[in-house]
């Protein structure tokens, strides 16, 4: 088995600061408790990354949801069950595009820093992600509705006009209620906002 290199190692402790928004001293943290020396000791093919996440008390990776383009919206939000919905949601503002049923895996992306919905789509994409559309946070909804009673969960795929505005959905909470709302794409999304995105 080949040692990693200094010259191999950096390019992964760069990729924690940028995407991960981990500071050094986090990383010095990290090193000094022997948590990343355990975890090196680790076979990669015997951890299962999702059962990793959940004994670190994180939401897992990867989300998957039953998406059915079949449905109309109606019923799409009247599947989420919230207990309130923006009447500016509509059928011909948020058409249904594709068609087909699929089982879809989203992935929760989390900036941890006020970031523009451009800003935040092309971070995505640099991770190799796009952003869910209107069909997909809503499935999304359905299959975890407790996630959202955690943060604000944006989808930045299917963007609609209100009043010549550009506006997107996401799933909006107030204490434990759910609700599905609209806020506007221009502007910056505040840092406990969560990102549904799926691999290209």
């Amino acid at each position: 088995m080949s040692t990693a290199t200094f010259g191999q190692a950096k390019p992964i402790i760069n990729l924690l600061i940028d995407q991960k928004e981990v500071s050094k001293e986090g990383i010095t943290a990290l090193v000094e408790s022997g948590l990343l020396a355990d975890l090196l000791d680790a076979d990669p093919a015997n951890i299962n990354r999702d059962d990793f996440r959940k004994l670190l008390g994180l939401t897992s990776a990867e989300m998957k949801a039953h998406v059915d383009r079949g449905l109309s919206l109606k019923e799409m939000i009247s599947a989420g069950k919230y207990d309130w919905v923006n009447d500016d949601i509509t059928e011909k503002r948020f058409p249904i595009k594709g068609s087909g049923s699929s089982e879809t895996y989203s992935e929760l992306v989390h900036f941890d820093r006020n970031i523009s919905s451009k800003g935040a789509v092309n971070d995505l994409d640099k991770q190799g992600l796009r952003p869910a559309d209107i069909a997909e946070i809503l499935a999304f909804g359905a299959a975890f509705p407790d996630e959202q009673r955690k943060y604000p969960i944006m989808e930045l795929g299917s963007v609609a006009r209100v009043c010549g505005l550009r506006y997107v959905a996401f799933l909006d909470r107030d204490g434990s209620e759910r609700g599905l709302s609209l806020c506007r794409w221009d502007g910056y999304w505040l840092a406990d906002c969560r990102f549904l995105a799926a691999r290209k």
